[in-house]
């Protein structure tokens, strides 16, 4: 075999070794830990798409206020108009802690949805900014916040029966492992080329 034969087969067996050590690694990690997408769309058009990381052997994870939470690793939410043009992004939860002083949001892990009848405020007051409140099964809107409480404004809103699509997403784990695989085959590929060369 070849010198150039023997780095393509190192190569692709140094990312298949690569590619099972995180395998084995995102499942021992990953073990309690559930990340899922959500998304509010109001009549108008508007939307609000959001990720929750919570801890699933919790039966419901909460946030209230400021400060650590019951359950939930991570939460992000973004504000979309009719075009579908970002407004705004706020990063509510991190590392277990809320650093929105007005976050209300109580999760079934169970059954994977917003609990019915819990009231929710997600995203950020702050003059300029966006935040989503309202009602599971009740009213919604988004507001745009203004320097103060009654200069908010009302972009949109769901006037009853709200509800919050919960969908799942893909791992990062899992986007490293499908690259990982591909470049195993590319180098297996590359490998096969260069031998039908020398032959």
């Amino acid at each position: 075999m070849s010198f150039r034969e023997n780095a393509y087969v190192r190569l692709a067996s140094i990312a298949s070794a690569v590619t099972i050590t995180l395998m084995l690694v995102a499942t021992d990690a990953s073990a309690a830990l559930i990340t899922k997408g959500f998304k509010w769309t109001g009549t108008g058009g508007y939307t609000a798409e959001g990720v929750i990381t919570y801890d699933d052997s919790f039966a419901v994870v909460s946030a209230i206020d400021a400060g650590p939470t019951t359950g939930i690793e991570a939460l992000s939410i973004s504000f979309f108009d009719p075009t579908n043009t970002l407004l705004s992004k706020q990063v509510n939860v991190a590392g277990g802690v809320s650093s929105y002083a007005l976050l209300l949001i109580t999760f079934d892990t169970a059954s994977m949805q917003f609990s019915e009848g819990t009231v929710f405020n997600l995203g950020s007051e702050t003059a300029g900014e966006h935040f989503l409140l309202g009602t599971i099964i009740g009213v919604s809107q988004l507001f745009l916040a203004g320097p103060n409480p009654n200069d908010d404004q009302v972009l949109d809103s769901i006037p009853t029966g709200t509800t919050i699509d919960v969908f799942a997403l893909p791992a990062p784990a899992t986007l490293i492992l499908f690259g990982l695989g591909l470049m195993g085959l590319g180098l297996m590929g590359l490998g096969l080329m260069g031998r039908r060369r020398l032959v």
